[in-house]
């Protein structure tokens, strides 16, 4: 089908363009007051430390930084690893110094597992020495040095506390936690921008209500309520990319070497911010396409030589864009790889190419959770009908959104919900087209849009509450895992012991007695000759569900005893309000 041209394209006014960008600050004071989930703080000081809070000084955490800063390996790299080559219980509270480096991880961390080594990213820099290596390449330089510029701005107008000394924040730790808020606040200024940018892309393809409508549609998605809430640059490199799509629709409309150039600096900018932001340059594989298909219907605006000239063009800008973000990835490529391959091996580590089938189930399962099923059920037949009106535009449109699809179905087996993280941009387009469709029916019957706006809105914003809720409850200190910590301090005796499946952070275990309680981390697979009675009294640990564990080789040693969680279906993609699952052993009573 011929490309017939953007639906209903109107002409408007520069002032009513310049009212497109009010939905960035509103965006921003919208979702503000979350901001503070999850922070370290001192509120279960009594229960971490069983009495009064460590001095500073117990927590040698002077000399782990030092050791971070001078270590020549990937700043993500675990500096002490839990040995676990005996294939047994492993005691990991068997002296001061092992207790210290669980406690940091509580004084400094937040409740989401990846945000704390954008810090570690920025501290094991030697700015003195000219070295503003991050020794992290799968976050990208334009996440982590905007992240520090951040930082500075915030320290220079007070409101931040910028030390060397980590001291400081060990005894104060709500002085690290405006850290996050500072990071946290980028991720949600690039949810705004991205939402401009859906403004403006929905317009072009199905006219002046279509663009409002969709940035409607994409608010309420959660999968982009959660990443506008943590400090990760998923968020900003979506973004980036969907100004990529934008400009490339611009570009092909009216083709100039300048529309080029910016199109190459977004697709830049989204590699530069995280690894999976090479998806935007699909936009340049489909531009030809999209131009072909337009010159069914339409004359080329620009001659194959200038088209060409245009795409190589922005091709080159985007390789420079990166390596200017990333100056050090392209200095260890050349001079120091193993320092490069130790952080990305690290990265590649948690990802295995297999199970297309069930990679691809597990993707439905995990857009539906991001989108809602509801936007996946009506988006589908509108990107399809935006495919039949405007084939080049569809095009452009889905060219990043399919490479993200792909990547998700050949790595997202196995995978828990947090994973419906790398799926921002196809639920972006789920809306984007749940709108256009929308649209399309209210020109035709207003109460049929209508009627199904409202069905899009009450059930896929439903759903949203959730998450919304779970932020909230955990910018408290009142959320799942002080409710398990309370619970487990009151019924755990003296003597007994605590089995965790993973070490201990604020992420994956809630606060327990650490400066005097003994915690046992369990095997991956069960110790020959396992006896039961040298299990501990309990475990505890944090998962989507209680069934989630049923197959772990423990479940048969432990029942569950008490379960902390929002709702019976709690938020899958987010760390906030994280259920908690306590289990006792089941000989004991």
């Amino acid at each position: 089908m011929a490309d017939r041209g953007p639906v209903a394209l109107v002409a408007r006014e520069p002032a009513a363009r310049r009212r497109d960008w009010l939905i960035v600050p509103l965006w921003v004071a919208l979702l503000a007051p979350l901001l503070d989930w999850g922070l370290p703080n001192r509120n279960m000081d009594e229960i971490l430390f069983g009495g009064p809070a460590w001095r500073a000084e117990r927590f040698a955490a002077v000399d782990a930084a030092a050791e971070r800063s001078g270590r020549r390996a990937g700043a993500d790299r675990d500096l002490n690893p839990v040995d676990r080559s005996s294939g047994g219980l492993v005691e990991l509270t068997h002296s001061d110094a092992a207790r210290a480096e669980i406690l940091r991880r509580f004084r400094l961390f937040s409740h989401q597992p990846d945000e704390m080594i954008t810090f570690m990213a920025l501290q094991r820099m030697r700015p003195r020495q000219l070295d503003l290596d991050p020794g992290l390449y799968q976050y990208g330089g334009a996440w982590i040095y905007g992240v520090g510029a951040a930082l500075a701005v915030g320290a220079a107008g007070g409101l931040l506390t910028l030390s060397s000394d980590p001291d400081v924040y060990l005894e104060a730790p709500e002085l690290f936690g405006r850290f996050y808020v500072a990071a946290r606040l980028l991720s949600l200024i690039s949810g705004g921008l991205l939402l401009f940018a859906v403004l403006r892309i929905g317009r072009r393809l199905g006219g002046p209500w279509c663009g409002p409508v969709a940035a409607v549609l994409v608010m309420i998605c959660p999968v982009f309520i959660t990443m506008s809430l943590e400090a990760k640059p998923h968020l900003p490199s979506a973004a980036a990319a969907t100004w990529a799509v934008l400009l490339a629709l611009r570009h092909l409309e009216h083709p100039r070497p300048a529309g080029a150039v910016r199109m190459g600096a977004a697709i830049g900018a989204a590699f530069g911010l995280v690894l999976t932001g090479l998806c935007a340059a699909l936009v340049l594989l489909a531009l030809p396409l999209a131009r072909r298909l337009q010159a069914r219907s339409h004359p080329p605006k620009a001659e194959a030589g200038a088209a060409r000239s245009h795409l190589f063009r922005a091709a080159l800008v985007a390789v420079l864009v990166y390596a200017a973000c990333n100056p050090y990835v392209v200095r260890n490529a050349l001079f120091d790889r193993a320092l490069l391959f130790d952080n990305l091996s690290n990265s590649t580590a948690m990802y295995t190419v297999a199970r297309f089938a069930e990679g691809a189930l597990r993707t439905a399962d995990l857009l539906a959770e991001a989108g809602g099923t509801m936007m996946l059920v009506a988006g589908l037949p509108g990107v399809l009908l935006i495919a039949w009106h405007a084939p080049g535009r569809a095009a452009l449109l889905l060219a990043p959104a399919m490479g993200v699809l792909l990547m998700s179905v050949a790595l997202a087996a196995g995978k828990p919900g947090e994973f419906g993280r790398f799926l921002i941009i196809p639920a972006v387009v789920s809306a984007v087209s749940a709108a256009w469709l929308a649209c399309l029916l209210a020109r035709r019957s207003r109460w049929a849009g209508g009627l199904m706006l409202v069905a899009l809105t009450i059930f896929t914003g439903r759903h949203s509450l959730y998450y919304v809720g779970a932020f909230a409850l955990d910018g408290s200190n009142n959320h799942t895992r002080a409710w398990a910590a309370r619970h487990l301090d009151e019924r755990l005796g003296p003597d007994e012991r605590v089995a965790v499946t993973q070490e201990p952070a604020p992420y994956s275990v809630p606060p327990l007695r650490f400066a005097t309680r003994t915690i046992i981390l369990l095997p991956r697979t069960e110790p020959p000759g396992l006896e039961a009675e040298a299990l501990p009294e309990w475990l505890v640990l944090t998962a989507d569900d209680e069934h989630a564990v049923s197959q772990s080789w423990w479940s048969r040693y432990y029942a569950l005893d008490a379960a902390f969680k929002v709702s019976q279906s709690p938020p899958q993609i987010t760390w906030a309000s994280k259920p908690v699952l306590l289990f006792r052993r089941t000989d004991v009573r």
